[in-house]
């Protein structure tokens, strides 16, 4: 049986505990200094945050997530997350909430809350778990960040920029951005429509509408494209007409149009041109010209008709005069008279005369003729 210890040696083990028992103090002193600065960190975080139990219920709230949803921290201690939902969003929270738990981590992810106006923000949440030495769950703590102003400029400029390839892809005419060293920028689809080509074979060879063009008309094409790429500043609106050959061979009009692209300084960036077909066009004016010019020579040979025809006329009443007067002569002489053969001939030539006048004028719709046997023989 041990003896019993000596004074020393209980002085000594009283020592012992008080060293152990201020050990044990200052250490949950700095442990509660440590949790006080957290809080005091967490509480003054530039950004709302929250930490939840396991059950999901509010154990800590900043001023900024007061703020953000429009309660205060009374009202919010102890509350489910889960309440503070948009009701979108509160199946999704009790199935998510323990997956969280589980992994221990989660990083941007989105969903939507509801304020005390009951208006609703969109936030963005990084959350962790705390856990204990043995690996048990303490708490959750989780920043957010509101970013309904942020989607909304998003869905804003998504939306112009729908609006604008929209624009831009589906026009009639095919689009183009050529930037001063005349490589293309931007080439619209409808090239392929146009020309037969994509938009990457263009892209590859900014030269490729010079290839394409019909030879007859590649030196003032050749020309307008130098003219464009290096007059300062570029002409605005010039514009020129000019043929293409497609892959298949087809000839296809174009009419192409350009303008100067400049930035808010006057800095020079290329320019826009259009390609619209005319091929339609082109042929509907060629005929329109086709039916003109036979319209203007019908009219000439109309012109030419009348005049003919008053003509006819006007010899045909001077050969009555001539024939009339041979008639009293013939009529006068006896026949035996040395001039009745001449004069007969003479009478004989006015006659045939005077048919073809009344032919021309049957012909030009001025006579009615009349239609008799003729021995074809």
């Amino acid at each position: 049986m041990p003896g019993k210890p000596t004074y020393e040696e209980l002085e000594s083990r009283i020592s012992e505990l008080e060293k152990s028992d201020l050990k044990g103090k200052q250490a949950e002193a700095a442990l509660r200094e440590s949790e006080e600065k957290f809080n005091r960190f967490l509480r003054n975080a530039p950004r709302p945050y929250q930490s939840l139990d396991e059950n999901g219920n509010f154990l800590e709230v900043n001023q900024f997530l007061q703020n953000a949803l429009g309660y205060t921290r009374e009202e919010l201690i102890g509350r489910n997350f889960g309440d503070f939902l948009h009701p979108d969003w509160f199946d999704h929270f009790k199935v998510n909430f323990p997956r969280f738990k589980a992994v221990g981590e989660v990083l941007g992810v989105e969903f939507k809350m509801a304020k005390k106006d009951g208006t609703t923000i969109l936030v963005s949440l990084n959350g962790k778990i705390q856990r204990d030495d043995q690996n048990h769950f303490q708490r959750t703590h989780c920043i957010f960040q509101d970013i309904t102003d942020r989607k909304q400029a998003e869905k804003a400029l998504q939306e112009s920029e729908e609006k604008f390839r929209t624009v831009a892809d589906f026009p009639y005419s095919m689009e183009t951005w050529v930037m001063p060293d005349g490589m293309y920028r931007y080439v619209s689809p409808s090239c392929e429509r146009i020309t037969g080509h994509t938009v990457a074979e263009f892209l590859a060879d900014p030269n490729l509408f010079i290839k394409i063009t019909h030879p007859d008309d590649k030196s003032k094409i050749v020309e307008h494209f130098h003219l464009t790429i290096n007059h300062e500043p570029i002409v605005q609106n010039m514009g020129i007409d000019f043929r293409i050959l497609t892959p298949e061979g087809d000839v296809r009009w174009i009419g192409h149009s350009c303008t100067a692209v400049q930035g808010r300084d006057g800095q020079n960036l290329g320019r826009r041109a259009s390609f619209r077909e005319l091929t339609k066009l082109k042929r509907a004016e060629e005929e329109k010209e086709k039916l003109e010019e036979k319209n203007r020579r019908l009219q000439k040979e109309e012109s030419l008709g009348r005049m003919a025809g008053a003509i006819a006329h006007h010899f045909n009443n001077k050969l009555q005069v001539v024939m009339g007067y041979l008639e009293i002569i013939l009529s006068s002489l006896p026949q035996d008279d040395k001039y009745m053969n001449d004069l007969t001939s003479v009478m004989q030539a006015a006659d045939e005369a005077a048919e073809v006048s009344r032919l021309m004028l049957t012909y030009l719709g001025q006579v009615t003729g009349t239609r008799e046997p003729a021995d074809l023989a």
